[in-house]
């Protein structure tokens, strides 16, 4: 098994986030891994408006501490074929 792997993040908007990362954080501490992209996901959110009898509260989204995440790792070989590379625990 490699010592890390190439991490890229491609938003939708174009902008790009790149890195490496061992592969035993990616089993285990995915939400920091993914820090970054979680709070421009959050920047983007639109509010949630909760309403009373006198007033409307604006209330900003966010991301829960250990959101359900799915990892799928994508495989490139010589000839640049994108394979899913998926597995249950």
């Amino acid at each position: 098994m490699p010592n890390s792997f190439a991490i890229r993040v491609v938003f939708l908007d174009g902008k790009e986030m790149k890195g490496n990362i061992a592969p035993a954080d990616i089993r285990e501490n995915i939400g920091w891994i993914y820090e970054d992209v979680f709070k421009r996901l959050e920047e983007q959110m639109p509010p949630v408006l909760s309403f009373t009898e006198s007033e409307t509260i604006s209330i900003k989204q966010k991301i829960p501490q250990n959101p359900l995440s799915v990892c799928t790792a994508l495989i490139e070989d010589d000839e640049g074929n994108i394979t899913p590379n998926i597995r249950s625990h």
